[in-house]
Formats: C-alpha cells, sequence, structure tokens
C-alpha cells in the first residue's frame, strides 16, 4: 500500500501508546472523581440541612409551648417576693403589737351568759428602754471571769 503524504509529516496522528492513554484516562478521571465527592458532599449536606431545620423548628415550637409556662413562673417568683415582703413585715409588727385574740377568748369564757359585752376599750402604754446589745454583755460577761 502506498501512502501520500501532502502535508509532508505534519498532519499524521502520533499512534497512540498504553501510556498517553492512561495519562488521558486520569487527566479525565480526577476531575470527574473530584466532582463526584464535591456533588457527594453537596448532597450530604444539603440532608443535614434539611434535618436540622427540622430540629429547629421543632425546637422553636417546644419553645412557644413553653413561653407561657415560663412567663407565668416569673410573675409567681414576683408574687413570691411581694409576698416573703409582707411577711417579713408582718413579723416585724407582731412583736410590737399585742395580740388581742387570745385575750379576747378567755374573757368570754370567763363571762358569765347573762352578762352581754357591747364594746372593749384598751389602753396601752409603752416604755421605751434601752438594751443593751449582745456583744457589750459578752464582753462584760469576759471581763467577770477573768
Amino acid at each position: 500500500m502506498f501512502k501520500i503524504d501532502l502535508l509532508k509529516g505534519q498532519g499524521i496522528p502520533i499512534k497512540s501508546r498504553p501510556l498517553g492513554i492512561a495519562i488521558a484516562a486520569v487527566t479525565l478521571a480526577v476531575p470527574i472523581i473530584v466532582a463526584i465527592v464535591m456533588f457527594s458532599f453537596y448532597l450530604n449536606n444539603k440532608i443535614i440541612v434539611s434535618v436540622k431545620k427540622q430540629e429547629i423548628n421543632r425546637c422553636q415550637a417546644e419553645i412557644d409551648k413553653l413561653s407561657d409556662a415560663v412567663e407565668l413562673q416569673k410573675s409567681f417568683e414576683k408574687e413570691k417576693i411581694i409576698y416573703s415582703q409582707c411577711l417579713k413585715e408582718v413579723k416585724s409588727s407582731l412583736g410590737r403589737y399585742t395580740q388581742w385574740s387570745p385575750v379576747l377568748v378567755t374573757l368570754l369564757e370567763n363571762m358569765p351568759n347573762t352578762v352581754k359585752l357591747t364594746g372593749l376599750d384598751v389602753k396601752e402604754h409603752y416604755v421605751r428602754k434601752r438594751v443593751p446589745k449582745i456583744e457589750s454583755i459578752l464582753c462584760l460577761l469576759r471581763l467577770n471571769h477573768l
């Protein structure tokens, strides 16, 4: 067979060898593999984002459901503080004032049935005395023991 080369050897393609085919295959395979790995990461992240969004929505619904309870608890805490302040005031007042309920009960129990109580007038006189502080009393007791 005759070869007619009008291009004088410049137009004839080089015969492919196995090394050339391997280099071309690797050149094409690497970007394809990288693209497949990146696409799998993309799909994986998309799934993770979707699951996290559902979890956020669920948590938000639970927060909305419990926010009323939290506000109710805060209002109870405020009421508790107010009540404790009122109780402190009552406690401090109990020492300054005489409780008349037991006195009235005793008076009514000892009163004959023929007597009718229509009024009761009580007058109290307060006497202020200086009481030494406990620290000074303890100091005096220590001096007496020496």
